[in-house]
């Protein structure tokens, strides 16, 4: 083993070892794909299957080994928001945005993860920012329609529904 497989390794168990969900027979076999390049493939096919734990301890890891992994951590934050981890998203989603903030996407995600983590007051600002830069985002409008309708300002998010809607008319809006 190298040195470098040797700390992946570590810093795979330690990740395995937090969460303290895997038996010792998946642990091994995680360290064992991850040690052997295969980490990334088998990350995936964790979180298709619905194996959230694992699938994120893998991008984890791998981020341990290399944190300029930019598509990695976005792997990450996908996989996390996808588990319901949405807090956890929103802060490697903010990652993201400090290393390019020029990224409407990535500022649009964000946004919808802190939503979702009931962070409504810092979606909305995180939306406001992305409509100062692109006052024609649909789902800018969409989603900070939807923080008003959360604090219970109803005429305001109707009206940013509406706005969104004709930006783009096939943009499907709440019941």
């Amino acid at each position: 083993r190298t040195p470098a497989h040797a700390s992946l390794h570590e810093s795979l168990t330690r990740e395995l070892d937090r969460l303290g969900r895997a038996q010792e027979s998946e642990r091994q076999r995680h360290v064992f794909n991850i040690v052997n390049g295969a980490g990334y493939q088998q990350a995936l096919r964790d979180l298709d299957a619905g194996k959230c734990v694992q699938a994120t301890a893998y991008f984890r890891a791998l981020l341990n080994r290399d944190s300029t992994l930019v598509p990695m951590r976005l792997d990450l934050a996908f996989a996390l928001y996808r588990c319901g981890d949405y807090k956890a998203s929103a802060e490697e989603f903010q990652r993201l945005v400090n290393t390019d903030s020029t990224d409407p996407d990535l500022k649009l995600n964000l946004a919808a993860a802190l939503y979702q983590s009931r962070q409504v007051a810092e979606a909305r600002q995180q939306l406001q920012r992305l409509l100062q830069d692109d006052p024609d985002s649909a789902q800018a409008l969409y989603h900070l329609g939807m923080t008003h309708w959360k604090d219970g300002d109803r005429q305001t998010a109707l009206d940013l529904f509406h706005r969104a809607r004709r930006l783009d008319p096939n943009l499907a809006l709440p019941h």
